[in-house]
């Protein structure tokens, strides 16, 4: 169950939003530790650092998020979807509790929604979903996997290539044929560039296997 959430000035609080307010609540209340998937923002680490709280990374499916989120040591996990999970409630997504969380981040800031809203930093992602045969599957994630000359490989899930200033992430859907490709980078465009520039390469050899198996 998500929570959709409009603040004071009458604006949506987006997904990613809504993710780094409680990344930094939950940290500056005390949580010893919070759970983001490999695919959320990097400044998440900042923000759970700046409360005391080590941010752990994770893979990105709802069960790892779930599960995790069940652990007595971890005051919150969350993803970029809208999934919000406060473990000493329910280590599953409730609407009602993210709203009243929502009223506990305002009352302890003791500041409008909107101005905790436009105190966040700024960060700028980019997804991508690419068709990729069953049978291509591998290919691609060998082809990514030898990408080492990009940037330092992160394989908590698929395959997450960490640039100086952007990052891309490669994960092949486990029920569909589909590859997903995220990025960030430092501008709405270079992340934009970045999802593009994977998403092609994920589709060339995909079709290249594909072709090569006939």
């Amino acid at each position: 169950e998500l929570a959709y959430i409009v603040d004071d000035r009458g604006r949506p609080v987006g997904e990613v939003q809504k993710l780094l307010s409680f990344v930094r609540h939950e940290a500056a209340r005390g949580a010893e530790a919070l759970a983001v998937p490999v695919s959320a923002p990097r400044v998440c680490e900042d923000l759970a650092a700046e409360g005391g709280a080590r941010l752990q990374w994770i893979p990105t499916a709802l069960t790892t998020l779930m599960t995790r989120a069940s652990r007595p040591e971890l005051g919150f996990a969350g993803n970029t979807e809208g999934i919000l999970l406060f473990g000493e409630f329910m280590a599953a997504p409730d609407g009602v509790m993210t709203f009243c969380k929502a009223l506990e981040l305002i009352a302890s800031a003791r500041r409008p929604l909107s101005a905790i809203v436009d105190d966040l930093p700024v960060v700028h992602l980019s997804r991508r979903d690419v068709p990729t045969p069953w049978e291509a599957k591998g290919a691609v994630m060998r082809q990514i996997s030898s990408l080492t000359h990009r940037g330092r490989l992160v394989l908590i899930d698929g395959v997450k290539i960490v640039e100086e200033d952007r990052w891309a992430l490669v994960i092949p859907y486990p029920d569909e044929p589909l590859t997903g490709v995220w990025a960030e980078g430092p501008t709405d465009e270079a992340a934009a560039e970045h999802a593009d520039h994977y998403a092609d390469l994920v589709a060339r050899v995909a079709r290249d296997a594909t072709e090569a198996g006939r």
